[in-house]
């Protein structure tokens, strides 16, 4: 009986801890450059456009929930969402012609490109001593290229791998902390070199880097 109400114990235990946390966060990541053609004539001159790369800097919330507790490992839930970023890009059209080496009419515009998300996930996280977590999340990405051929929007869903470190402040009940984030996307959308949805998946960040700073409670 006493090694049964030991069992119990250690099983519900763990399973009744719960911690939450609120942050706050800004995020840097940088846009893909990538190349489309553009159309060709009946005399045989196809036309080409390129767009540089471009780093994004945006604000984000982020949410945690730790239903399983073991020890100072837990098993936490994430919910995140990103504001809108933009940047300014470079265009770069030109064209080739059958027949004729080489490039010709290069000129150059402005074009402007916009990414936010919604992401939810889980983590393994530590929050002895140093706080450390690793853990996946799906985002929900929702991508905008404005330039002058035209706009296109679209959502693209992916995996990302997702890693931080940071330390929180020992406060009796409210405790505040910081953390540095690294997340990596674990698939990347290929452009059919058009200037369409694909394109603009295509050109989605790859990784971001941002600093975070919440309450745990």
């Amino acid at each position: 009986m006493k090694k049964t109400a030991l069992f119990l114990v250690l099983a519900v235990l763990p399973a009744a801890a719960q911690s939450f946390s609120a942050a706050l966060s800004y995020g840097r990541s940088q846009t893909v450059a990538q190349t489309c053609g553009t159309g060709a004539t009946a005399e045989g001159q196809q036309d080409f456009s390129a767009f540089s790369d471009g780093t994004l800097g945006a604000l984000g919330a982020r949410l945690s929930w730790a239903p399983v507790a073991f020890g100072p490992l837990a098993l936490e839930v994430t919910g995140a969402l990103q504001a809108p970023a933009t940047h300014d890009l470079t265009e770069t059209d030109w064209g080739t012609l059958q027949g004729v080496s080489g490039q010709f009419g290069g000129s150059a515009a402005s074009a402007r490109f916009r990414e936010s998300y919604a992401g939810l996930g889980v983590r393994l996280a530590n929050h002895l001593l140093v706080d450390w977590s690793v853990g996946v999340e799906a985002r929900a990405e929702r991508l905008r290229l404005a330039a002058p051929g035209g706009t296109l929007g679209t959502t693209l869903t992916r995996p990302w791998a997702e890693a931080s470190v940071g330390f929180t402040f020992p406060m009796p009940l409210i405790k505040p902390f910081v953390a540095v984030s690294w997340a990596l996307a674990l698939s990347k959308a290929g452009g059919d070199g058009s200037f369409d949805a694909k394109l603009v998946q295509s050109m989605a960040p790859k990784a971001e880097l941002a600093l975070q700073g919440g309450i745990r409670f």
